[in-house]
């Protein structure tokens, strides 16, 4: 399954209607840098401090998450990858804005 969706459907959904996210594998984020500036209510954490701890075969927990942006520099972004990633890795196809 796959849902697609804004941070405050989203939510609400998860809350009211009891989506389940214990299956949840991939986390994916597609323009980060705008739904940070539109989640006035930080949903975006909400829904990410819910989402349950899944352990692989080592016992780590791992959830693939994917946060896509145009301005991958920003402050805002770097620190949503670290809140929210492990050792995350850049891939960057634009370059730095100077």
């Amino acid at each position: 399954h796959i849902v697609v969706s804004t941070t405050n459907i989203f939510y609400d959904a998860m809350c009211r209607h009891g989506m389940r996210l214990e299956n949840l594998l991939f986390f994916i984020l597609d323009e980060a840098d705008k739904l940070l500036e539109d989640d006035k209510n930080d949903n975006l954490m909400k829904i990410y401090g819910r989402i349950p701890a899944r352990a692989t075969h080592t016992g780590e927990y791992r959830l693939q998450t994917c946060l896509f942006s145009a301005t991958l520099h920003s402050s805002s972004i770097q620190n949503l990858a670290n809140a929210i990633c492990l050792n995350p890795i850049w891939v960057d196809l634009k370059g730095r804005d100077y």
